[in-house]
């Protein structure tokens, strides 16, 4: 199921990587912790992060 707010979260990483240049899921995660910290609530799992950022790069792919 989807949670409220994520097609525009997806959306707004998508443009986020476009404008950036990010070109792998990894590396939009190793940014996310590094400016956020890997203490933050936001970015508990890893694993999770990975799925999300893929998924926003395959929009713009």
């Amino acid at each position: 199921m989807c949670q409220p707010g994520r097609d525009r979260d997806i959306h707004d990483i998508a443009v986020l990587c476009k404008l950036l240049r990010i070109g792998t899921a990894q590396e939009a995660v190793d940014i996310a912790l590094e400016l956020y910290g890997e203490d933050s609530m936001q970015l508990t799992n890893q694993d999770d992060l990975l799925l999300i950022a893929q998924e926003a790069l395959d929009t713009i792919t």
